[in-house]
Order: C-alpha cells, then sequence, then structure tokens
C-alpha cells in the first residue's frame, strides 16, 4: 500500500487483499483496490492501472503474485437536517467541522508525518527508515485505514451532535448517491468507496444536501466566504506534519541517536 500511495501521484487510497471469493486456495495472489484522487479523468484509468502494474511487478516479491487491479468508484454520501446551534457559535465553522469529521469517517486520508513527529520520541533512524523508501514523508502504519464498507446512520448523526456548539438535530435523512437510505446501515460494496458530498458540489444548485441551521429560533444563513476561510484553517490543522520543508534535504546533525 505505502508503495502505491507513495510512488503514484494519481493513486488516494490503496488496498492489496485476497478474494474470498475464488474457489481455490493459493496462497501469495492478491487483489488491487486502488482510489484516485478525484481529479483524475476516466481516460487515464488505464494508463494507471498500468503503472500500478508495472510498480508492483519490479517490487514483487518471491512466492507472490497479483490478479486484478480495480479502480474503486465513489459512493457519494449527501445529508440534510436541521441544526440548532447554541448562540455563541456560528453555523459556518459548524458546517465545516461536519464536513471534515464526516469525511474523515468515511474515507479518511492516508496522512504521512516528516521527521519532526519523531523529535519526542525515543525512536532510533533504524527504525523511522525501515521498509520502503518513501519521498513524501513518512506513511506509519496505524494511517493505513481498512476501507469502510458500512457505517450506522446513528453513528453519522453522533458524530454531528458531538460537535461543540451543536445543541439539537433533527428531521435527518441520508443518500448515498442520490438515493434515500431508510435502515441504520448504509453498505458500500467491495468495489466502491464512500464520500461525503463535496462542499462545492453542496453549495451548488445541483446538490441533495441540505442542512438548515437554527440559532435563537431564527434560521441561521450561511456566508460561504466565512466557511471557505474556516475549512480551509480546520482542513490544514487536520493534517498530521508533511515531509516538505525536509523533503530533499539531509537531516540536521544531532537530530537522532542510534
Amino acid at each position: 500500500r505505502k508503495l502505491l500511495i507513495n510512488n503514484i501521484s494519481e493513486i488516494n487510497n490503496a488496498w492489496i487483499i485476497t478474494d474470498p471469493n475464488k474457489n481455490f486456495d493459493i496462497h501469495g495472489l492478491y487483489d488491487i483496490k486502488i482510489q484516485l484522487n478525484d481529479n483524475v479523468k476516466k481516460e487515464n484509468f488505464n494508463k494507471i492501472i498500468e503503472k500500478t502494474k508495472k510498480l508492483l511487478n519490479n517490487n514483487r516479491i518471491l512466492c507472490t503474485d497479483y490478479g486484478g487491479i480495480k479502480i474503486l468508484e465513489k459512493d457519494i454520501v449527501s445529508i440534510t437536517a436541521n441544526i440548532e446551534i447554541d448562540s455563541f457559535y456560528v453555523g459556518e465553522e459548524i458546517l465545516a467541522k461536519i464536513f471534515v469529521d464526516i469525511e474523515n469517517r468515511l474515507n479518511s486520508k492516508v496522512k504521512s508525518v516528516g521527521f519532526e513527529y519523531f523529535e519526542d520520541m525515543e525512536t532510533s533512524p533504524l527504525e523511522i527508515f525501515q521498509g520502503l523508501k518513501t519521498t513524501n514523508g513518512v506513511i506509519l502504519d496505524k494511517n493505513l485505514n481498512d476501507k469502510t464498507n458500512q457505517i450506522y446512520v446513528s453513528e453519522i448523526i453522533e458524530i454531528i451532535k458531538r460537535i461543540e456548539g451543536v445543541a439539537k438535530v433533527e428531521n435527518f435523512q441520508i443518500y448515498k448517491n442520490g438515493i434515500k437510505i431508510f435502515d441504520d446501515i448504509i453498505t458500500f460494496s467491495e468495489n466502491t468507496y464512500p464520500s461525503l458530498e463535496s462542499h462545492e458540489q453542496y453549495f451548488s444548485k445541483n446538490s441533495i444536501s441540505n442542512i438548515i441551521f437554527f440559532r435563537n429560533n431564527f434560521k441561521y444563513t450561511i456566508d460561504k466566504v466565512i466557511f471557505y476561510q474556516i475549512y480551509d484553517s480546520i482542513s490544514s490543522e487536520d493534517k498530521i506534519a508533511i515531509l516538505n520543508k525536509y523533503k530533499g534535504n539531509p537531516i540536521p546533525k544531532g537530530r537522532f541517536k542510534i
């Protein structure tokens, strides 16, 4: 997974799995599921698959082989709700946190850390640099999450309720690819991944999502400019420090001890 995520810029995430549906038992045979960045066009899919095959074959370990490579499709999750907020909070900040927190639960991004992450840890350079060589920071094993295959609707409601400043959530409805969900569990197939409707889509005329805020019994109108400022700030804070300022530079002397 680290090999693919680090070396192919179009890949946002990847999963290497054994196919439970195969009728034969062959150890060391894996299927590849890849999630691409949102800006990748379909006409480039075959090129990315070929790049993936070449990279895997060049780094294949003994007694392993790879079957199919599948590019996952996106299941878009949309929500509607009436949300009452406390008097001392602004709706733009709460809406921004809704987007960030729900998307992190549905489709958490693989985060890389810079060398500064290890400064206060008793970690040797051998531990930091063991395994795959990466050029965009160190990918921690704990940041490689499983793909979300299902989620409870009640869990998404709880995510919103836990946001500071939210007093009440009413008339909550959730949609998958425009279809209203009536069960408490939303499932996603092995060939799809969930993603919250983007904030760009949310503010468009074609949006299914519709979150209405109330403060002091009055409807609260969201200011898009303020929302984007807060959203960009929260998104930046949410990211673990990525290796940018150290990229291509040697490690300063005295930073680590063996």
